[in-house]
């Protein structure tokens, strides 16, 4: 019986995490045509980054990552966003590696925000929470006052 229960827990576990990886997977798909629409619609990210001082260019650039992660698969949109996004804050003085990883972890931020946050399953899963997006609460403000931290010593590491 013992051992009965032992291959039922892992058929369930098999089970449990194929459902997620197919949850994860169509949230993707979804995403898919957007990053398409991006990518072949030419839309110019980096003008969109706000000329002036460095902090105001690296700012300007978290917010379109906050936005874009929101709808769009976080590996799609660093390959999207930072060969774009990175060359416009290096134009205002910043340092184009800690700029990349600055807009990366704001990349993570916008997938744990609803209204698609792709991360935002696996966070469940984790937790084991009913509230879906009340689960992530505790992790969004724990990344984001790092995050915070992290971009005010990178604003000044920078200028």
């Amino acid at each position: 019986a013992a051992r009965q229960s032992g291959v039922d827990g892992l058929r369930r576990g098999l089970l449990e995490g194929a459902e997620q990886a197919g949850r994860v997977c169509l949230l993707i798909a979804a995403a898919a045509p957007v990053g398409f629409l991006i990518a072949v619609g030419g839309i110019p990210f980096g003008a969109l980054v706000p000329d002036g001082p460095v902090w105001l260019a690296l700012a300007g650039a978290a917010v379109i990552c906050v936005a874009v992660g929101m709808v769009l698969d976080t590996g799609a949109a660093i390959l999207l966003l930072l060969p774009v996004l990175v060359p416009a804050v290096a134009a205002a003085g910043g340092e184009p590696a800690l700029t990349a990883f600055v807009l990366c972890a704001w990349l993570l931020i916008g997938g744990l925000t609803p209204p698609v946050g792709v991360l935002v399953l696996t966070v469940k899963e984790v937790t084991g929470s009913e509230g879906v997006y009340r689960a992530t609460l505790p992790y969004l403000a724990a990344i984001g006052a790092a995050l915070l931290a992290i971009s005010a010593v990178a604003i000044m590491f920078m200028g």
